[in-house]
This record gives structure tokens, C-alpha cells and sequence, in this order.
């Protein structure tokens, strides 16, 4: 009895390995095909763009949908990294750049937002240029989560502030220095 009960036990786990890859073999082949679609707006948008085409409120109305286009093309794009993860093909791409300008950059990815629904929405940085090593898809998404969340969690007409700081800790004798980003509301 015990014999079968094992054999039943692995047959259930391969079967639902088995169902684990179809889910993610399907997420995969909707990532391609959301992504050509959307790649096919982006090239338009661009181009109204680069050759200055509306008023100042079509060219801003443009710049923010070419802006979302792009990050909804990498939210397509880290659901197919997370196929490459999950075959433990994944690795990060770190590069030493500004964390402050960056995150200013995510910043106004939500500006027409906080607008929409009155709320006071600043950033705060302990300094002006803080350069550091980071991934930019990797922190992207989670600054992006991170806001969607905090956008969706406040009241019209209430404030919500990015922070940035270093700090330091002392780890086996070392000084060792962090950025810090919070984000409050």
C-alpha cells in the first residue's frame, strides 16, 4: 500500500510539473504575441515625436503614450524573463549610473496620475546625483510595482513622497553603503 501511494504521489507531482510548463509555455506565446502589436505602436509614436507633429498638448499626450507603450512592452518582456528564470537562465545587468535621475524618470511615468487624483507627488533625495550599481529593467519593475501599489492605495487629495538616502553599515569590520528608497503616503 505504501509503495502505491508513493507511486501515486510522483505521478501527481509530474502532472502538475506537467501543467506548470503548459501555464508557462502559454504566458510565454501571449508575451509574443502582445509584443509585435506593440512594438508596431511604438514606431509610430516615436516618429510623431521626432518630427514635433500637434500642439504642445498632442506632443505631450504622445510623449506619455509612447512612454506606457514602452512599459508595457517591458512588462512583456519580464514575463518572458521570468520563463528564463525559471530555466535558471536569467542573470542581472547591473550598470553604475545616477539612482536619483532614474528614479525621477519612474517618477513622472505616474505624474499624469497623481494629477488625475490631486495628490501631492514629490521625490526627495538626500543628494542631488547618487551613483551606484544596478540593474535598470530589475529596479524599474519594482519602483513601478511599488507605485502602482501606493497609487492605488491612497485617497484623492493625500500626498505621496519617493525618499532617497544613503546610509551606511558596519558588516565584519567593513563600512558598507546602501541607497535607501522609500516610498511613503
Amino acid at each position: 500500500k505504501l509503495i502505491l501511494l508513493r507511486l501515486k504521489d510522483r505521478k501527481e507531482k509530474e502532472k502538475l510539473k506537467q501543467i506548470n510548463q503548459l501555464r508557462l509555455q502559454l504566458f510565454t506565446d501571449i508575451s509574443h504575441d502582445f509584443r509585435t502589436p506593440l512594438t508596431l505602436l511604438i514606431g509610430p509614436l516615436e516618429k510623431m515625436i521626432q518630427e514635433n507633429i500637434g500642439d504642445d498638448y498632442i506632443k505631450h499626450q504622445h510623449e506619455i503614450m509612447l512612454k506606457n507603450a514602452k512599459m508595457l512592452l517591458e512588462l512583456i518582456n519580464q514575463i518572458l524573463d521570468f520563463r528564463k528564470s525559471d530555466e535558471g537562465k536569467l542573470s542581472l545587468q547591473a550598470s553604475k549610473g545616477n539612482i536619483v535621475a532614474f528614479t525621477e524618470e519612474v517618477k513622472k511615468s505616474f505624474d499624469a496620475l497623481a494629477e488625475k487624483k490631486s495628490i501631492n507627488y514629490k521625490l526627495n533625495a538626500s543628494q542631488p546625483a547618487i551613483d551606484v550599481w544596478f540593474d535598470e529593467a530589475k529596479l524599474k519593475n519594482v519602483l513601478f510595482n511599488l507605485l502602482s501599489n501606493a497609487f492605488k492605495f491612497s485617497n484623492d487629495h493625500s500626498s505621496l513622497t519617493i525618499n532617497i538616502s544613503t546610509t551606511a553599515k558596519k558588516i565584519n569590520a567593513r563600512l558598507i553603503n546602501y541607497v535607501k528608497i522609500t516610498i511613503t503616503n
